[in-house]
């Protein structure tokens, strides 16, 4: 089984994401876990478990095929990362970057994050690690609607719905 975590392109680590994918390697010797992103401490690498492989950056090509290929999809809340998924056939965990662990400047991530989760297009982490195959059959049509500009459409009124709500308060 294939495992892919994103943790997005930032030269900020994102060290609740890392040590996540690292412990669910260990406790599942049995799959291959890939992680993307930027790690600070290169140290660490020495005690990576065997099955466990981490890459700062990637093309996007290669980008593309990790997901493709993944059984389990594991990123942050950025768009990219989440649309690309979605695009290719995932259900993605999600686990938002959070200012007060300095892995973002500011908590942006959440907003689209309780949006995505609201609408069921995301799976939220942490789930205590007992982690479920992300391709889904739902989000192929929903990849075919994002590109012919209908989820673009749903998600800026969607978004515009709830700034307006909270204009309202």
């Amino acid at each position: 089984m294939k495992v892919f975590v994103h943790s997005g392109t930032q030269e900020i680590e994102f060290k609740r994401l890392l040590d996540l994918a690292i412990c669910y390697a260990r406790q599942n010797n049995h799959c291959e876990v890939t992680y993307q992103g930027y790690i600070t401490n290169t140290a660490v690498s020495e005690n990576f478990p065997k099955n466990f492989k981490a890459i700062p950056f990637m093309n996007k090509e290669f980008f593309e095929v990790s997901i493709s290929t993944a059984d389990i999809l594991i990123c942050h809340a950025g768009t990219g990362a989440i649309f690309n998924s979605i695009k290719l056939g995932h259900r993605p965990y999600v686990l938002p970057r959070l200012a007060k662990f300095k892995e973002h400047n500011d908590n942006h991530q959440l907003e689209l994050f309780d949006l995505l989760k609201k609408e069921n297009l995301i799976l939220s982490l942490p789930e205590d690690f007992v982690l479920e195959t992300t391709r889904d059959l739902e989000c192929k049509i929903l990849a075919s609607k994002l590109f012919n500009g209908e989820l673009t459409l749903v998600l800026m009124d969607k978004i515009e719905e709830v700034l307006n709500q909270r204009a309202a308060m």
